[in-house]
C-alpha cells in the first residue's frame, strides 16, 4: 500500500468508527451501558432499586459486555478493511 492508500484506509476506519456502539442492558433491566466505537460510554442508565455492592457488580459486568460487544464490532470492521485492500 502507498501513503494515499493508507490515509484512505485510516479515513474510512475513523468513519467506520463512528457508527459503531453497542448497548448492553442487565438481565433484570436495571443497568444500561452505550459504549461508542472508540470504547467510550457514551449513555449510562441506573435504576434505583439496587443495594450499593450488588449495583457495583452489574455496572462491572454490564459494561464489559458492552465493551466485548464493541470491539467485536471494530475487529469486524478492521477484518473486513484488510479483505477489502488486499484484494486491491
Amino acid at each position: 500500500m502507498n501513503q494515499e492508500q493508507i490515509k484512505a484506509a485510516q479515513d474510512k476506519f475513523v468513519e467506520m468508527q463512528k457508527g459503531i456502539s453497542s448497548t448492553v442492558v442487565s438481565a433484570d433491566n436495571n443497568v444500561r451501558v452505550t459504549v461508542n466505537g472508540n470504547l467510550e460510554i457514551i449513555e449510562l442508565f441506573i435504576g434505583k432499586s439496587f443495594t450499593d455492592e450488588a449495583l457495583v457488580d452489574v455496572i462491572k459486568d454490564t459494561i464489559n459486555k458492552s465493551i466485548k460487544d464493541a470491539s467485536v464490532q471494530i475487529q469486524t470492521a478492521v477484518g473486513l478493511m484488510q479483505q477489502e485492500y488486499s484484494n486491491k
